[in-house]
């Protein structure tokens, strides 16, 4: 037995398949995943002008969740760990590549 749900996420369609669960288990399981998807796509959706890390990026000071600052955080560990190579200030010269920019 399997369910195919589906749901738009970053912008495109996303399919989830889930096996072996019947009709009303998977939906709620579709429905809590999809939940909290669109949950960290407001926080963290790089090409949404009002995602909260586009305002952080923008406003350059922003009171921002615990989950950003979670992320934020490991990011800067593994600049520290790869001396810089890994950089999370690139986000500008991405968004010219993609001609995304204001």
């Amino acid at each position: 037995m399997e369910e195919v749900f589906s749901g738009r996420l970053f912008g495109d369609k996303i399919n989830l398949l889930i096996y072996n669960l019947n009709k009303e288990k998977a939906e709620k399981i579709f429905g809590q995943f999809y939940y909290e998807a669109l949950r960290l796509e407001k926080i963290f959706n790089f090409f949404d002008k009002d995602s909260e890390l586009s305002r952080l990026n923008k406003k350059r000071k922003l009171k921002i969740s615990q989950d950003l600052l979670n992320v934020i955080n490991k990011a800067l560990s593994f600049s520290e760990l790869t001396q810089g190579k890994y950089d999370i200030t690139l986000g500008k010269r991405i968004l010219k590549r993609k001609n995304y920019e204001d």
